[in-house]
This record gives structure tokens, C-alpha cells and sequence, in this order.
């Protein structure tokens, strides 16, 4: 196994770029171990989507249970 160690930045379409001078062919199998810094939670929000950012936490309106019958009660062992 070899390993080859190169920073990049990820592209919009969540792909991250490779140098020129690793080369690899199709199909190979390769084992990805992605290391980054951690952010600040103000910069992780901001880039959200604001539809699913609105919802996140949100208690849909569901509508009031009916009751669930009488059950019988069990004698202890």
C-alpha cells in the first residue's frame, strides 16, 4: 500500500481536485482520509440551506393523539 499526502480545497460540486502529478488509473480502489480544521458553528450556519436550516429542530404540528383503548392490567410475578 502507498500513501501520497497533497492539500486541496473541496469545488463546489463536493469533488476534490487531485495534484497533476498523482496518477492513478480508473477504477482503482483507494482509501480516502479527509482532515480539515474545525469551524466556527457562525460559519457552518450562514452556509446552510435557509429551507432546511428553518426546519431543522422544528416540532412538526401533528394533530392531537385519540385515546388508545384500556388495557388489561397483568398480575405481578
Amino acid at each position: 500500500m502507498q500513501a501520497i499526502e497533497f492539500e486541496s480545497v473541496i469545488r463546489d460540486d463536493h469533488s476534490i481536485p487531485m495534484p497533476e502529478s498523482v496518477i492513478l488509473a480508473n477504477g482503482l480502489p483507494v482509501r480516502v482520509v479527509v482532515l480539515f480544521d474545525q469551524i466556527d458553528k457562525s460559519q457552518s450556519i450562514s452556509k446552510a440551506d435557509p429551507e432546511i436550516a428553518g426546519f431543522f429542530g422544528c416540532l412538526p404540528d401533528f394533530p392531537e393523539r385519540e385515546l388508545q383503548g384500556e388495557y388489561e392490567q397483568r398480575i405481578e410475578l
